[in-house]
């Protein structure tokens, strides 16, 4: 249908500045819609420009996806685990500790709420929302309030009663919004209902009623949020059309192999002998033939017939395989080692460990410490613990280099030392100056003097074993 807007004009037109003006405000206002038409259509990733065919859909990867996309995906997708938990199981494996001005402070107490299931609470709800959109850890507080109240005083200050219990996505619901604009919480939630779904085929099924909570009792988990701190994104989303692609891959170059594994046969009637057309017949050959195919007969009763095997050819889905399984490393920023458990050379292992170790600390100091931080300001409301300000949370390195690999990284920070020591030995700089380059560079904290840097230098012949 044309607008009427868009029809040709008469040849002999007068035009008027009215008409010009109106003109342009209609030629404004279609080219926003064209706009949004593309936003909406070819604009979309997965359709095409001219809107007409949704590759998503066409290639059978889903067009929208939702929660229990998701967990199907993580439950029963092979590589989608070790996408879902391999960052929460490294974040939160070792110890943190908690820090003030550089003196460690409230050792004793992270150790018993550790020994409480905190930081295993915190890891499930971290699985949980990266495989959804955000999951919600409620803290239940022995203070003897309802939990749709804020959090009270705790009636024992040794963490007796304290427990966790980790909502995922499907069963969370915001039933009340501060909607107050002068409120710090403007635009958040206020009251939770909270449920335990039941997996339909769980025998031990989990008969809870909803609760109501209140957000001073919960952390509110998700992961990639941008516009909104309460959504983020499965972490299962960008790695999707790959995911998807490894389970096509994998599963019919399984089925290939069982269908191609079963003998084929094919009949072919002698010359001048015509294929029976009596269906008692054909009934007693086609039986005789899946037998000998699938059973345990070993002989083929053929009147006027030869049987011929047929020898399919099977092409290996390896490379197909390992481009869908690199995408998804892409996508994921997890080495493609760490998905296959593959090893490789020191080299590359050296940079893949490394590689993870930055995600690692880059996601413990954006999400872990805001996530650790909220559940001790719950407890430390309660009064059982007494939190002290301007609190730094201290993250151990998750993944330790083998011997080599720290000799070979101690030896390239002594080169790189003697380097700049000797380039600003050159232009006269003085310690402080070198101090600060070395800050810089990352080479603070290394003993020159306990270093040996000569021609003799080797790695021990031990650790390269």
């Amino acid at each position: 249908m044309q607008l009427p807007w868009t029809k040709k004009k008469p040849t002999m037109q007068v035009i008027t500045a009215q008409d010009m003006q109106a003109d342009s405000y209609l030629g404004s206002v279609l080219n926003t819609v064209k706009h949004l038409a593309r936003r909406m259509s070819g604009g979309a990733f997965g359709v095409s420009p001219d809107g007409k065919r949704d590759y998503n859909e066409l290639f059978g990867y889903g067009v929208e996806l939702s929660y229990s996309d998701y967990k199907g995906m993580y439950e029963r997708g092979g590589y989608a685990v070790t996408v879902v938990e391999l960052f929460p199981k490294a974040c939160w494996r070792d110890d943190v500790t908690i820090e003030v001005n550089e003196s460690q402070v409230l050792d004793d107490e992270i150790k018993l709420l550790k020994r409480a299931g905190m930081f295993s609470a915190l890891e499930k709800a971290d699985i949980a929302n990266r495989i959804g959109s955000f999951s919600v850890l409620f803290i239940g507080v022995p203070d003897g309030l309802s939990p749709d109240l804020p959090v009270g005083s705790a009636s024992s200050s040794n963490f007796k009663g304290l427990y966790f219990s980790i909502y995922e996505e499907d069963g969370i619901e915001v039933v009340l919004w501060d909607q107050d604009p002068a409120s710090p919480r403007y635009g958040l939630p206020e009251l939770y209902t909270l449920q335990v779904i039941p997996e339909s085929n769980n025998k031990l099924q989990v008969n809870l009623t909803a609760m109501t909570v209140h957000h001073s009792r919960v952390v509110h988990l998700a992961e990639g949020s941008i516009s909104s701190p309460l959504v983020g994104k499965s972490c299962l989303k960008a790695p999707w059309n790959a995911l998807t692609d490894k389970n096509k891959v994998r599963g019919s170059s399984a089925e290939a192999y069982y269908r191609n594994a079963r003998q084929k046969l094919a009949l072919e009637t002698d010359a001048g002998v015509p294929m029976s057309t009596d269906p008692a017949v054909r009934a007693a050959l086609k039986e005789n033939v899946e037998g000998f195919q699938n059973g345990l007969e070993d002989t083929l009763r053929l009147s006027g017939m030869k049987a011929n095997m047929l020898q399919p050819a099977m092409s290996s889905p390896r490379d197909s395989f390992d481009i869908s399984t690199e995408e998804v490393a892409g996508a994921t920023r997890i080495p493609v080692r760490f998905l296959t458990t593959k090893t490789g050379g020191n080299v590359t292992g050296s940079e893949d460990k490394a590689a993870l170790n930055a995600v690692v600390k880059d996601r413990q100091e954006q999400e872990c410490s805001t996530w650790l931080m909220a559940a001790l300001e719950i407890i430390d409301e309660s009064g059982m613990i007494s939190l002290p300000d301007n609190i730094d949370i201290v993250w151990p390195v998750q993944i330790s280099l083998s011997d080599k690999e720290a000799s070979e990284s101690s030896k390239n920070k002594a080169e790189a030392f003697k380097a700049v020591a000797d380039g600003l030995s050159t232009i006269g700089g003085d310690e402080v100056a070198a101090e600060s380059v070395f800050k810089a560079v990352g080479l603070d904290g290394i003993d020159i003097d306990e270093i040996i840097l000569s021609d003799d230098d080797k790695l021990d012949k031990d650790a390269a074993i």
